[in-house]
């Protein structure tokens, strides 16, 4: 059993613990603040997990999304610092108006999710369905997420929006479930 692997699917399960804590407390609270913060940490290891998957299973474009991950929420860690020290709002304040930049960032985002399930295909002749079933809730979830951002960017259609970004929300913690899942199937695989 990778001890590493095992790890970092026990980190995943913490960081849905906390992403689930978030629906029902505010994020601007202390415990929000503190549930943000662990979920983002949980999910640098979950993401250090696939990428030992990734290096050992040569899945080249899984390996690369894990990278890009780590590198993301890395920022988004240092963000959050940023958020509790209050420059954050400063930096809102600076680039209010730039509608079209935040667009372009959640269009960016959800062909990030959709790209990393692609590459989770690459894992199904090891993994099987459960590989399979993680790496099409990942697309159908960044799918729907570009698709929850257009309607609203270029549509203007508020109330399809939220509907669109809920299923989206929900798919894609259905995915995050089903990686955790692939985590302990894979460790209990390397020896």
């Amino acid at each position: 059993m990778d001890k590493r692997i095992i790890f970092a699917a026990w980190s995943g399960v913490i960081a849905i613990i906390a992403i689930i804590a978030l629906f029902f407390i505010s994020e601007k609270s202390s415990i929000g603040q503190l549930a943000i913060n662990v979920a983002n940490l949980g999910l640098l290891v979950v993401f250090y997990g696939f990428y030992r998957i990734a290096s050992r299973e040569k899945a080249t474009l899984l390996k690369v999304m894990t990278v890009l991950s780590l590198i993301i929420t890395i920022v988004l860690v240092i963000g959050n610092l940023i958020d509790l020290l209050g420059i954050k709002e400063k930096i809102i304040t600076a680039t209010a108006g730039w509608f079209g930049l935040a667009v372009v960032i959640s269009i960016a985002e959800g062909l990030f999710v959709l790209l990393f399930g692609a590459g989770l295909l690459k894992l199904q002749k090891r993994f099987g369905k459960l590989a399979t079933l993680s790496a099409w809730s990942d697309m159908i979830g960044g799918s729907a997420f570009i698709l929850g951002v257009l309607s609203i960017s270029i549509l203007r259609l508020p109330d399809m929006t939220v509907g669109i970004m809920m299923v989206a929300s929900l798919v894609m913690l259905i995915g995050m479930l089903l990686k955790v899942a692939l985590l302990f199937k894979a460790a209990k695989a390397y020896r």
